[in-house]
């Protein structure tokens, strides 16, 4: 049922995304109390400390390229207005415009939370690093620059953390029978 629910959350997210993106920009948000405007002041507040971030690459696989921000931006080269989503890669033509990457879940006290961009016009739900662990979900400016870029993650790295977590909570699993050598996590987690 867990499966269920989240696929409609993110379903749901996804329809009501798109219905806002195509209204005007005066319409309320989020709870309902809050304007378009008065929400990108609050963002701009509470990330004071962190520039927008600016790292740009492109994804090439499977004769597709593809243009990504840090930002949550995908495929659309804004320096120059013009879509970059390429297939065949190289062919000079794209066949999507713009897109950007929508987060939402529901909080401990059951609100819904949604970071979303259009565009990148008039503010930012992302912001480049880790934040602390101690509720304050607060980042110094330095760290900000230091992670703005892309990392490249491995499957094997993934499954062997998973395996790793797995046997810990498994009273059963002995770590130095699966990890004779310790475990490590990569830097990049």
């Amino acid at each position: 049922m867990p499966v269920v629910k989240n696929t409609f959350l993110a379903l749901l997210c996804l329809f009501y995304g798109v219905s806002l993106s195509a209204q005007h920009d005066d319409l309320l948000i989020s709870s309902g109390k809050m304007m378009l405007g008065e929400r990108i002041a609050e963002i701009g507040n509470r990330a004071a400390a962190c520039a927008p971030s600016t790292a740009i690459r492109d994804l090439e696989w499977n004769n597709v390229r593809a243009l990504i921000e840090t930002g949550g931006s995908m495929w659309q080269d804004r320096s120059i207005g013009r879509a970059s989503y390429e297939v065949p890669k190289g062919g000079g033509v794209s066949i999507l415009y713009a897109g950007s990457l929508w987060l939402g879940g529901i909080s401990p006290d059951q609100q819904l939370k949604l970071a979303a961009i259009r565009y990148r016009f008039g503010g930012n739900d992302y912001w480049p690093g880790p934040l602390t662990s101690d509720g304050t979900a607060e980042i110094e400016q330095q760290e900000c620059v230091s992670w703005d870029k892309f990392f490249v993650s491995l499957k094997t790295d993934a499954i062997q953390h998973r395996q790793y977590h797995d046997c810990l909570n498994d009273p059963d699993c002995d770590l130095e029978d699966i990890f004779p050598n310790g475990y490590v996590m990569p830097d990049y987690f």
